[in-house]
């Protein structure tokens, strides 16, 4: 197997750390590693009926037999307890009582009531932790306070026992813990704390995550007016803690999480305005989803804001589907995560398919429902297997299992848990003993059996940002039956993992592989301490097992390793900078290691890339004293990441560009991640001196007196004769220049040899930012010159014939049209030449340069016309007008009295008017002539007409032609 070595070493003491709290299995954030399919219940408030879901294709089962022993059921939730069934818990609200469902069918068994014990009067909504103790809302409508309450009904193994008067149905026990008696709304509202009333509503949560705001155990419950209050997991442990040793605690008070409309919170901090939350559930990646009163599915961040689209608004999970009151669940069927929202008024359960980008797209409407106000799901997997031979079952979507022989038949489950990094629960660990060389599973969980993960298999945290969910999924089977022989399972890891295996990958680390451990009870048939490769095929996996099996799948990474190691540098990043834990001088020598990473990156210089790394990892190696105040292992965090990256790293292969795709690359790079550098855009040798020319590169032949080195050989001479001599340094051999010869047409003292590239256009006189003209100075020359301009849009023009032109015996200038073809004259008289036609606009900037024969150019003179950041700034002219030198200051951005007045100066022939280029704005065609269209022209853009102002004949410069003094053509 080829693991990287650059992420091991072999001098570091074997990682060691406390035991972690356990496995945490992620029902409200797990991605498609969890692959169950949901049961989906629903529950009507007119006829207390509840009902099992089926979509494919709709319809609906009635699960209670006491429906006319309830009165108002409000809610529902569902407690899975594995080979002890799919157990359901209901609130009947005008009852005063929550009743519960052993395997979810039948008559129901009544936890409490207002009867027997001192509880919620009036429950109406009900939601379980992970250890299925009960937290009941009551909304305080109908009860003798008519506060809002919330309570707690804690689990207890010990119960059901008969001797035990305290044991309640359903596993609970008294008494209930009374959690707020007062719920209230903590906020400010015009800038004063204010504290308002909580009508509770039924839904509640407690979270599985801890990301943003939250932490696992927080109990969230909605409120109204519109808000979304916390009971802390640390107050909550804490309460429970005392109810168990027989103390009454003293009652909790929640946090805001999202707050009224009213509230002095930015917008996305609360509920909009007007609008009461109906319902709430988690989705995947984390985000809440409220349904809203007005018929929205809103989405939250779990810090508590609203989910922004970028340009100042917000985006929802679903659009209006109607003002009905709907409440939510969230579970996962054939594969994808999905919403499942009911309507009270229109009967209708609606599912939805939950996109990658966290929005909602309806699949399927199942009705039939009368006044539908409760919906839970479950992904429980308990199947029933008879016995016999070579038993077939399918309990899960992602096993199937064969069973040599079933000697007693009973229940066979299976669950799939994720396992958190343990450094969420860690203070410190010394850099070291760096967390990712390997884990001990029983240092996860006591009772797993001491068998040690590969050191590949990488952890990460639980909803890390750049690197996601953990990088390893334990699947624990357990079975009641009788078994003799053998069990094959076959694991379709596509829907485990989440990703298509590639089963002829050369790379091993890259092929599907799963890893098997027998129970500890069985022989110690494993290698050493790790867990046995029990990869047979793509996917396909055989293993002894009694009564317990383990699982341990590595996922893959499905982005491309490019991607990948730019998000790892990211994380690296961040966590540098941070920090505020490092010390100064080594965070300074991080930062300098991290940067000079990512350039390298950039650049594809993978070997300089893998030492800027490898001197983070020696930086927190030398220097273990820097971490001292570090309250976690951040020493061991950047030295795992580090390595990691290089490990990545040695995934990618750097090319040369390829850019004119003639097999031969220049000397820039590139990432290639097959490893042959034969892709398109791609090449093995970086010897290619134009790479933007296909006829360029070191397999081509030499073709003379074009000025170009064809062979990329500069020792092979441009001249027919073999000579290199180039008197003019213009890159052209002399004999293949203008014919040789003594003359000096200009008496400059230089041969007209050395003189076949004029020299640049230079800046005109009346070189200012113009709006429709572009004006430069031509040298004086005695040869033949051409100036070309190169058009904002990559067109090639040329300046025409110049002509004189006077107007109104001011401002006698040298007009010249953009041509389409190059005008070659000696330009002898003129001081200044001004160029003219509709494909010169405002805001552009075009390149003018002197050629004697279209193929070598002088260096280019930049002209640039008005800038127009805003509509009315074309028609910007002037600045301010200066008393002292009688003249106007160039363009100022804006379009004020001061072009106006300019423009009715020009019109009216006023000596202090400036120079009639300036103001000639005519819409189609600059004219050299000024007239009130121009004057209106300013007028228009001053009044902030977007330019250009709508014409009859030209409405794009793309439909100016070069050249012809006709209107432009459509």
């Amino acid at each position: 197997m080829r693991t990287a070595n650059a992420t091991t070493n072999p001098t570091r003491a074997r990682r060691s750390i406390a035991p972690a709290t356990g496995i945490v299995l992620l029902v409200s954030i797990a991605v498609p590693s969890m692959a169950q399919t949901a049961k989906v219940y629903v529950a009507n408030s007119s006829n207390s009926r509840i009902q099992l879901v089926q979509f494919d294709p709709p319809s609906t089962t009635a699960v209670n037999d006491d429906a006319n022993l309830l009165t108002q059921v409000r809610d529902i939730a569902i407690r899975d307890d594995g080979l002890d069934g799919v157990n359901l818990i209901a609130c009947d609200r005008n009852g005063g009582r929550v009743v519960f469902y052993p395997n979810a069918s039948g008559i129901g068994q009544v936890v409490f009531d207002e009867g027997n014990v001192t509880g919620p009067g009036r429950p109406d909504g009900v939601s379980l932790d992970l250890f299925g103790n009960l937290f009941v809302m009551d909304s305080g409508q109908g009860n003798s306070s008519g506060l809002s309450e919330v309570w707690v009904v804690m689990r207890d193994s010990g119960c059901p026992d008969p001797m035990r008067p305290e044991c309640l149905n359903g596993g609970y026990r008294a008494p209930l813990g009374l959690i707020d008696a007062h719920v209230q709304i903590a906020t400010e509202i015009g800038g004063n704390a204010t504290l308002i009333d909580a009508d509770l509503l039924p839904e509640s949560s407690v979270s599985a995550s801890t990301a943003g705001l939250l932490h696992t155990g927080d109990l969230l419950v909605l409120a109204n007016p519109g808000a979304l209050l916390r009971y802390a997991a640390a107050d909550i442990a804490a309460f429970l803690s005392a109810l168990t040793s027989g103390v009454s605690p003293s009652e909790l008070t929640p946090d805001t999480i999202i707050h009224p409309a009213d509230a002095s919170v930015p917008a996305a901090q609360r509920f909009p305005d007007g609008l009461v939350p109906n319902g709430m559930a988690f989705a995947p990646n984390g985000d809440l989803l409220i349904p809203v009163s007005d018929g929205r599915i809103l989405i939250y961040g779990p810090d508590g804001h609203r989910r922004s689209d970028g340009m100042g608004g917000f985006t929802d999970f679903v659009a209006s589907s109607g003002q009905d009151e709907f409440k939510i669940a969230v579970g996962l069927q054939g594969g994808k995560y999905r919403a499942f929202v009911t309507h009270q008024q229109r009967g209708e359960l609606r599912r939805y398919t939950i996109n990658s980008g966290g929005t909602g797209t309806l699949d399927t409407v199942v009705d039939g429902f009368q006044f539908p106000v409760g919906v839970d799901t479950t992904t429980s997997n308990t199947v029933h297997v008879p016995s016999g031979s070579n038993v077939p079952v399918s309990q899960t979507s992602i096993i199937d299992t064969v069973i040599e022989e079933v000697v007693a038949g009973g229940d066979l489950n299976a669950s799939v848990h994720l396992f958190p990094d343990p450094r969420e629960d860690e203070q410190m660990i010394s850099p070291e003993q760096p967390l990712h060389r390997s884990l001990f599973l029983n240092e996860l969980r006591a009772d797993f059996p001491p068998i040690e993960i590969p050191a590949w298999v990488r952890a990460f945290r639980v909803g890390d940002p750049v690197t996601g969910t953990p990088s390893f999924i334990v699947e624990i089977k357990e079975a009641d039956i009788a078994v003799a022989g053998v069990m094959d399972h076959l694991t379709h890891e596509s829907i485990l993992l989440g990703y298509d295996p590639d089963c002829v990958d050369p790379d091993i680390t890259q092929q599907p592989f799963l890893f098997w451990s027998p129970d500890d009870n069985d022989p110690p048939i494993f290698e050493g301490a790790t867990f046995i490769d029990v990869t047979t095929g793509c996917g396909t996996i055989r293993g002894l097992t009694r009564d317990l099996s383990f699982f341990l799948a590595g996922v893959r990474i499905t982005l491309p390793f490019s991607q990948v190691v730019a998000d790892k540098l990211t994380a690296l990043q961040q966590i540098i900078t941070g920090e505020p834990c490092i010390a100064p001088l080594l965070r300074q020598g991080l930062a300098e290691a991290i940067d000079r990473a990512i350039d390298e990156f950039g650049l594809a210089r993978l070997a300089e890339l893998t030492d800027a790394l490898q001197d983070i990892d020696d930086l927190v190696e030398q220097s273990p004293e820097s971490f001292s105040s570090c309250t976690v292992n951040v020493g061991g965090e950047l030295q795992a990441r580090a390595r990691s990256t290089i490990f990545a790293v040695t995934k990618l292969t750097s090319c040369f560009v390829d850019g004119d795709g003639d097999g031969f690359g220049s000397a820039d790079r590139v990432l290639s991640e097959d490893e042959d550098c034969n892709d398109a855009g791609e090449s093995n040798v970086g010897t290619d001196c134009d790479d933007a020319d296909p006829n360029v590169n070191p397999g081509n032949n030499e073709t003379t007196c074009n000025g170009i080195d064809d062979d990329c050989d500069p020792a092979t001479t441009d001249a027919p004769g073999g000579t290199t001599d180039d008197c003019n340094a213009n890159g052209l051999a002399d004999e293949c220049d203008l014919a040789a010869g003594a003359a000096d047409c200009d008496s400059n003292g230089i041969l007209d040899e050395c003189e076949a590239t004029p020299p640049n256009p230079a800046a005109s006189p009346h070189d200012v930012l113009k709006n429709r003209w572009l004006s430069f100075a031509p040298e004086l020359r005695c040869q033949q010159v051409a100036y070309q301009i190169t058009l904002p849009d990559g067109r090639v023009g040329w300046v025409g014939e110049p002509v004189l032109r006077n107007w109104q015996g001011d401002d006698s200038a040298w007009l010249a049209l953009v041509v389409d073809a190059p005008v070659y004259r000696e330009w002898s008289g003129e001081d200044a030449v001004h160029v003219y036609g509709c494909v010169i606009v405002p805001d552009e900037v075009y390149e003018i340069r002197a050629t004697t024969d279209a193929v070598a150019f002088t260096d280019s003179l930049l002209v640039a016309t008005v800038p127009a950041p805003i509509a009315g700034a074309w028609a910007d002219i002037v600045g301010v007008f200066d008393d002292g030198p009688m003249t106007w200051h160039a363009p100022n951005g804006f379009v004020n009295f001061d072009d106006i007045d300019a423009a009715v100066k020009k019109f009216q022939v006023n000596p202090t008017a400036p120079h009639v280029t300036v103001v000639d704005l005519h819409p189609q065609w600059p004219n050299y002539f000024v007239n009130f269209s121009d004057v209106d022209m300013v007028i228009k853009g001053f009044q902030g007409v977007a330019y250009p102002v709508p014409v009859t004949d030209c409405q794009t410069v793309a439909n100016c032609p070069l050249g012809g003094e006709a209107p432009c053509l459509p």
